[in-house]
């Protein structure tokens, strides 16, 4: 993942998808640091949880000669990851979620235009090797394959890298969305010190709603011991404009990070040598 999938607009703080209409949609979510415009459907925390499980369970990962990135793995581990085993149909539809919408994005803060992104995702289908273990049935299973876009791949190597793949699990276990937001907000920063109406704001949550804002902010306070493991503090801000205020207070220590290739903290997830893509015929 990249700093700027997890500072708001790539994946909305929901689990709710929204209604699918004949008529494509634009949506634009801007905060400071980004605008995000997506053409088609929003993605949601339940997708980037599909795309990190995805990540983490990985069997194989090769990138192609024009920019391409496949990735390779077995349903059944993802399913496992996202503690919904089983729903083979469930996750394939999230999955062709990503493959319904054209993103861009630019940032504000130093004015650079990212590269157009179009699909994240821009192929799903089976694999051509088969799984080694067979159904209960004696039926044989593929492995599945996505392929990331070139031109997604070329966002992320522009912006700053994260490769915090010992956390995913932790991150998706976590109950609700907004807490999911928080985590990988966070990560995407090297400090944080910020109201939870600020962070509020900046993923895009309509903050109006007093009953709304409340129920957020109580499960960002009973979550206080689960954010703690990331390193997360939520207590009450004691100087400047919020002073008084609930913050978040937050300050990376071991996660990896790679910027246009220049810095690194720690190795980043291995790209093997040959191809796990179907041949072209």
């Amino acid at each position: 993942m990249s700093a700027s999938q997890n500072r708001g607009g790539f994946f909305l703080p929901t689990n709710k998808s929204i209604h699918i209409s004949k008529e494509i949609r634009t949506y634009i979510y801007k905060n400071i640091w980004q605008e995000v415009q997506i053409e088609g459907i929003p993605l949601n925390q339940t997708h980037q949880d599909v795309l990190e499980a995805i990540f983490y369970t990985a069997v194989e990962i090769k990138k192609s000669d024009d920019g391409r990135l496949g990735i390779k793995f077995m349903p059944g581990k993802v399913l496992s990851v996202l503690q919904t085993r089983g729903n083979h149909t469930w996750l394939y539809r999230k999955i062709k979620d990503f493959m319904l919408n054209i993103i861009s994005a630019k940032k504000l803060k130093n004015k650079d235009v990212m590269p157009p992104i179009t699909h994240i995702i821009k192929e799903f289908d089976n694999s051509n090797e088969e799984i080694p273990h067979k159904l209960p049935n004696g039926g044989i299973m593929h492995y599945k394959y996505i392929v990331l876009s070139r031109e997604f791949v070329d966002f992320i190597n522009k912006d700053i890298g994260l490769y915090y793949k010992g956390l995913i699990p932790d991150i998706i276990s976590l109950q609700y969305p907004v807490l999911k937001s928080l985590v990988r907000f966070c990560l995407s920063h090297q400090k944080l010190n910020i109201s939870i109406d600020e962070f509020l704001k900046n993923i895009h949550i309509d903050v109006n709603s007093d009953r709304h804002k409340r129920r957020l902010i109580n499960q960002i306070k009973m979550n206080e011991y689960n954010l703690d493991k990331f390193g997360i503090k939520i207590k009450e801000i004691k100087t400047g404009e919020h002073a008084g205020k609930l913050g978040i207070f937050y300050e990376r220590k071991d996660i990896l990070i790679k910027h246009n290739n220049k810095r690194c903290i720690r190795k980043p997830l291995q790209v093997s040598g040959h191809n796990i893509m179907p041949e072209r015929t």
